[in-house]
């Protein structure tokens, strides 16, 4: 190579000193330095974007829009694992929860139980599931009985509920009507009777309630259902 840049002596040395010139040409661009604190809790993705280091939410991080919203996720903070780590969580996200004393029920347990294998027909003996009774010494204090227990609570929850239908029969001022329903099961081959009351309340709403569900016998003639519901009755 000579002395004086103007002059070469190669295809390849003129092309170098063409691609220094042009890079020459070119103005500096100077790395701008991130001097505010909140860059080490940021990580700048280009110019227009910077991701949260704890969560990796990311941000609008331009010049124009400025670093007070970043300020802002990690100094209240809205980062949720910086909140978790500084146990500082804000006044809207604290939950309100009604602080009531609670006395734990044994008996009160018990009836609700009883009513549950009542509504949703459940066997008796599922109080004696291997897992449910798991599951159930989990909820402490509540302690699980037998399916004969459980059994004689059905039995119990009847005759409170049976209470309660005959006090509110006696208030109403209506006459009542009855109605029954008889049939026989397929696979058992019983006979079942249903006796049912119908009545309008005093808001003039029709309502009906069952006053019994039970198996009878052959024969099931007009003189057998008259002496079933008069018993009833």
């Amino acid at each position: 190579m000579s002395e004086h840049p103007s002059e070469t002596t190669g295809e390849g040395d003129a092309e170098e000193d063409i691609f220094e010139l042009e890079d020459v040409s070119q103005p500096l661009k100077r790395k701008r330095t991130l001097r505010s604190k909140v860059w080490n809790h940021f990580s700048k993705i280009g110019e227009e974007t910077a991701r949260c280091n704890h969560c990796k939410k990311i941000f609008v991080a331009s010049s124009a829009k400025g670093i007070s919203h970043l300020k802002n996720h990690i100094e209240k903070p809205t980062c949720p694992i910086l909140r978790n780590k500084d146990g500082n969580v804000p006044k809207s996200a604290t939950p309100k929860v009604a602080v009531a004393s609670f006395k734990f029920d044994q008996e009160r347990s018990r009836m609700d139980f009883a009513t549950m294998i009542i509504k949703h027909n459940y066997a008796f003996n599922m109080a004696e599931h291997e897992f449910f009774e798991i599951f159930c010494s989990n909820l402490q204090p509540f302690k699980l009985v037998s399916r004969n227990t459980c059994r004689a609570d059905v039995l119990n929850v009847y005759e409170i509920e049976k209470s309660k239908l005959y006090s509110f029969l006696d208030e109403l001022s209506c006459k009542m009507t009855l109605t029954t329903d008889i049939w026989t099961s397929d696979h058992q081959n019983f006979g079942y009777i249903c006796l049912t009351v119908h009545f309008i309340t005093d808001n003039w709403e029709l309502k009906k309630k069952i006053l019994a569900f039970i198996k009878i016998e052959y024969p099931r003639d007009g003189e057998t259902l008259f002496r079933f519901i008069k018993d009833l009755i």
